[in-house]
């Protein structure tokens, strides 16, 4: 008898089937999990499980159809999820930084905790950073230390990829933070008490105007003073929110680039010994440590013979000298060098917990780079003095104007003696001092630091494209003062082929330093250009290393400046050279592979590797400035992009120095001759509106137009910058007083014949006034293109960006006159009037030209003015970043 199977028997079957092919995929996947250890395969495999503990109850309490629609989906969820798995498995096997050795494990990988070591991150850290002996031997010794760490002297640690995962979510990574320069704080504005104060007299004033004078014009003082202080704060805030990721983005740019620049170090892991960068060692690691290494991170020694490290890196010149050893003195610091002996150590902290990562992050907050820093003690300066000076005179003036009768509203006094009460009083004092701190808070000149970032980012990208890094960005300011160059023989040899020696027009000498002999040493430095065909080497161009070494003092300084090839030099030779050279005041770039003489690099300025011979990662990673395309023409264009800079910012200071003056003394003058109250009238908007525009809307526009400025070839025919000379010089204070004189006189003019002059009627005439002033500035945009040059458009149409910004001021001035001339108390302006606004201001530029044949004395200005000899004068800063050793 043959039994046919029902319709219900072949759904069992497949129950039965699907059951048992799912019971045996999650067997497998929870097999797999117990091998690897891997929390996320336990955390499906459970999902999957309760998702089949749901189905089983499902089946019980639903409809046949809706229990087989739920199993489907339940079982393709979980084919789903281990199709996932076997893809994160096959990925993380790819990603892995080492494959796993196929040889036994030594460790006891029993003892390692997936998740937690025996020690925190902090008290491993500080054991090191205090050298605490006492710590150290309570925790149990090194061997202590190793045990808690789940390490062994000898083979190491596990090293999987979830064993360096781990570690390195608990201990941190081998990375540093690249510095971050802040020209200004975002939250800054709102945490000042002036602001709190001029807020609370808006609102005073706001409340006064509207209960004695009605809505309709009572409101005008305190609410344009509100509306000015919450604008200017959001713009400045605002605006340095963007510069400041604008810089940053070229610094991620340069950490992506120079990436591969970490240099190599030997470690053991499972047993084994490797090579590995840097950035990859974990705490816990065991690495091995010989003469010329630098310590890769903080850690404690192990065994070793006779080593001793170079200290002096963490701040204490003295520390040169420094022997580690197992009974004394352990403790070993991340960026010393390792001057004698070999050793291996145990790894305890790394990246930002080292006691390097301590002084870069005390190092790095709101520093500054060295252009910065004289920026902004130009900036304090200049506020201090000037802007404070003049404000007070407005505050001084106007309080004694409005206490003489002599400030008028509606046609009569607004203070009579004896009869204007106490609240109408208060009430315009209020105003006077609302008026003053807005034209005080108006005179920012944040955008003097805006530029110096925008100039030092746009540098960086143009490098990086130029196979050029910059591992230290500040490298890139110093290079403007760089005036001698020492290098080694085949650093020289990029030389040969180089367009016309651009060196010698920049002021820039070039110094051969080799160990070859002084023939050999001279026949080279003819070839490639240094020396001439026919030069009397006898004068003192050629010199060996014995007889520089020889020389007293006196005489080194007095022949190092003729001194063009040094033969026969050691690496002592050549450091004497290079401090000799620091005494007389020179800015000293070494090139060269940087690897034979690390106190050399260390006591130049400026350090610059050149891939020569091979592709040495030591060298690259004690380097300022790293060429990677073997031509030293790109030396001179990092020179180029340094001087570029300076360059840039000091047109900037240029331009925004004239504008704030400008405004600065037409809003007195317009604030002190006035007969009526500059509090209640209409022309208030103008002056806010003035200050606010001129001062930081141009600004920023400004920085961005002057800090686009690529390099000219102008600027490499002339000497190296003297960083002891004031930032701005004679010819731009030349340049200035010429356009201030005239902008005032034609200003003033305006304001007070310019009714009668073009018959039009007042608000016509401040308009005028307006449109005259912004455009003074355009025209000042292109003066300060070109600080000595007679032609200023030279090399224009290569800066679009320039061009773009110009055209956006003029539009957007256009626009607030004929659009929006209501909201800001404006009159619409008829072709003529604007022709005329433009042909005053375009008149600038042939007394531009006229005043750049006036000579300079060489004297800086400032010292003519006993009273402000030391205005503009460069200060060190406390404040600048110290380059990293």
């Amino acid at each position: 008898m043959v039994i046919k199977p029902t319709k219900s028997c072949h759904k069992l079957w497949r129950v039965a089937f699907t059951a048992v092919r799912f019971s045996r995929e999650l067997l497998a996947l929870l097999i797999t999990a117990k091998k690897r250890r891997n929390h996320k395969r336990w955390r499906l495999a459970f999902a999957g499980i309760c998702c089949t503990r749901f189905w089983v109850s499902l089946t019980k309490r639903t409809s046949p159809h809706q229990r087989w629609r739920m199993a489907f989906a339940t079982i393709y969820s979980s084919r789903i999820l281990i199709s996932l798995l076997e893809e994160v498995d096959a990925k993380n096997n790819e990603n892995a930084l080492h494959d796993v050795p196929p040889i036994s494990i030594v460790v006891d990988s029993s003892r390692e905790s997936s998740s937690l070591f025996k020690v925190d991150q902090e008290s491993l850290a500080a054991l090191v950073k205090d050298k605490n002996l006492d710590h150290l031997r309570r925790l149990g010794g090194v061997e202590g230390i190793l045990s808690d760490l789940y390490s062994d002297a000898q083979a190491g640690i596990h090293g999987d990829v979830e064993d360096l995962r781990h570690r390195s979510q608990i201990y941190g990574s081998n990375t540093y933070k690249t510095f971050r320069v802040s020209c200004f704080q975002v939250s800054e504005i709102y945490k000042s008490f002036s602001f709190y104060i001029i807020l609370f007299v808006a609102a005073y004033l706001f409340w006064y105007g509207i209960h004695y004078h009605g809505l309709r014009s009572g409101w005008k003082l305190g609410g344009y003073t509100t509306i000015f202080c919450f604008v200017s704060g959001i713009s400045l805030s605002l605006t340095n929110f963007g510069v400041e990721k604008f810089f940053e983005k070229s610094l991620n740019e340069v950490e992506k680039a120079t990436r591969g620049l970490g240099h190599l170090v030997d470690v053991v892991r499972n047993g084994m010994k490797k090579q590995i960068s840097e950035t990859q060692i974990v705490v816990g690691d065991i690495v091995h440590l010989e003469t010329g290494d630098q310590v890769p991170a903080d850690g404690l020694f192990l065994s070793g013979q006779s080593l001793k490290v170079n200290e002096s890196s963490l701040g204490d010149p003295s520390q040169n000298f420094v022997e580690v050893n197992c009974n004394l003195n352990p403790f070993l610091f991340s960026r010393t060098n390792v001057i004698d002996g070999s050793a291996r150590m145990l790894v305890t902290a790394v990246g930002m917990n080292t006691r390097w990562g301590d002084e870069k992050s005390s190092t790095n907050h709101n520093k500054k780079t060295p252009l910065q820093a004289r920026v902004h003690n130009l900036e304090t300066l200049a506020r201090r003095k000037v802007c404070f000076t003049v404000t007070s005179l407005v505050l001084v003036v106007s309080l004694a104007r409005l206490f003489s009768g002599n400030t008028k509203y509606g046609g009569s006094s607004e203070f009579i003696g004896g009869k204007t009460s106490v609240s109408d009083t208060f009430y315009h004092v209020t105003g006077i001092i609302a008026v003053t701190h807005v034209m005080a808070e108006a005179m920012d000149l944040d955008s003097f630091s805006w530029v110096v970032m925008i100039c030092l980012a746009l540098s960086i990208k143009r490098m990086i494209r130029g196979k050029v890094f910059i591992p230290e960005p500040l490298a890139c300011e110093t290079m403007a003062s760089v005036s001698s160059i020492v290098t080694d023989k085949a650093a020289a040899s990029m030389l040969k082929g180089s367009r016309q020696f651009e060196d010698l027009k920049a002021g820039v000498s070039i110094k051969i330093i080799t160990e070859e002999d002084i023939s050999t040493a001279t026949t080279i430095a003819t070839e490639w250009g240094i020396l001439q065909p026919n030069q009397d080497t006898n004068i003192g161009a050629v010199t060996t290393g014995e007889e520089f070494r020889n020389y007293t003092p006196e005489e080194r300084r007095e022949k190092v400046d003729g001194i063009l090839v040094m033969a026969q030099c050691s690496p002592l030779d050549k450091l004497l050279m290079v401090q000799c050279l620091k005494q007389k005041g020179h800015v000293i770039a070494v090139a060269g592979n940087l690897t034979d003489d690390v106190l050399t690099s260390k006591e130049a300025d400026v350090r610059i590797f050149m891939r020569i011979q091979g592709d040495c990662l030591i060298g690259k990673k004690r380097s300022d400035i790293v060429t990677m395309d073997d031509n030293f023409d790109s030396v001179m264009m990092v020179l180029k992009q340094g001087r570029s800079i300076l360059n840039n910012t000091q047109k900037h200071i240029q331009f925004q120095f004239t504008a704030t003056v400008v405004s600065l003394l037409n809003s007195f003058i317009f604030v002190v001759t006035a007969s009526w109250s500059p509090n209640i009238d209409d022309r208030l908007v103008h002056t806010l509106v003035q200050l606010l525009w001129v001062n930081q809307i141009m600004g920023l526009f400004a920085a961005m137009a002057f800090g686009t400025e690529q390099p000219g070839e102008e600027l490499m025919e002339k000497p190296p910058v003297d960083r002891s000379q004031p930032l701005v010089t004679n010819i731009m204070w030349r340049n200035m007083a010429a356009q201030v004189v005239y902008q005032i006189v034609i200003l003033e003019i305006l304001d007070f014949r310019g009714q009668s002059i073009f018959q039009v009627n007042d608000e016509v005439n401040d308009t005028m006034s307006f449109v005259v002033l912004i455009f003074f500035q355009v025209v000042n945009m292109f003066n300060a293109r070109k600080l000595d040059e007679k032609n200023i458009f030279t090399g224009i149409r290569k800066n679009r960006v320039f061009i773009a910004i110009v055209a956006t001021i003029i539009v957007l001035e256009v626009v607030m006159v004929e659009l929006l001339h209501q909201f800001m108390s404006f009159q619409r302006l008829d072709w003529l009037q604007w022709m005329v606004c433009i042909g005053v201001s375009f008149a600038s530029w042939p007394i531009g030209l006229v005043v750049k044949f006036v000579p300079v004395p060489d004297k800086p200005f400032p010292s003519f003015l006993g009273l402000f000899s030391t205005l503009f004068k460069f200060k060190p800063d406390s404040q600048t970043i110290p380059r990293s050793d």
